[in-house]
């Protein structure tokens, strides 16, 4: 399943990032989902609390936006646009 390798590395970076700033817990995430990736919004809302559980993610919201730019370098993947760090 695509859906589960491109959302446990999404998981996985923002998870990284947020340990190596001291963030113990991360309210939210937004990712772009790629003019032409084949990520699937739905999937990756529906897999993302098993694959945050255990990280800094658990329990964080996921926001997905799509991307029509076909031009994009990042047109074919999904990209880690922001974290929303707890204060």
């Amino acid at each position: 399943m695509h859906e589960l390798t491109a959302i446990a590395h999404l998981v996985r970076q923002a998870d990284t990032i947020a340990r190596d700033r001291g963030c113990r817990r991360l309210l939210g995430v937004t990712v772009r989902v790629g003019a032409f990736s084949h990520l699937s919004a739905s999937a990756l809302d529906r897999l993302f609390p098993e694959a945050s559980r255990g990280t800094a993610l658990e329990g964080a919201r996921l926001r997905v936006e799509t991307g029509s730019d076909p031009m994009d370098e990042a047109a074919d993947r999904l990209v880690l646009v922001s974290i929303d760090v707890e204060d």
